[in-house]
């Protein structure tokens, strides 16, 4: 199934482990990858060299109030970005 189709049906696709959580970071919402399929982003994603990632830091200018920090939602984000970031540099350089 093509990615922009799963239209924000949260752990009802295969790349629910590589997506952010609800509300924060969605593959389905990319434009980068609206006409890939699952399968594809999929493979793409597990070739990711994680050598240059830089972890999510608690309290290191995210802009948010403490009462609005949900750290493992905040983690899964960043993690879930830095692959869709580096999937998309995988496409455009071929």
């Amino acid at each position: 199934m093509k990615i922009s189709d799963l239209d924000q049906h949260c752990g009802n696709c295969s790349l629910v482990e590589l997506c952010g959580d609800p509300f924060y970071y969605c593959l389905c919402k990319d434009s980068r990858f609206e006409d890939m399929d699952e399968e594809d982003y999929k493979e793409l994603a597990e070739k990711v060299d994680w050598t240059d990632f830089v972890p999510h830091e608690p309290c290191k200018g995210c802009g948010k109030d403490c009462d609005e920090c949900e750290e493992e939602s905040d983690r899964n984000d960043v993690q879930a970005r830095y692959i869709a970031d580096k999937v998309a540099d995988m496409i455009e350089g071929g």
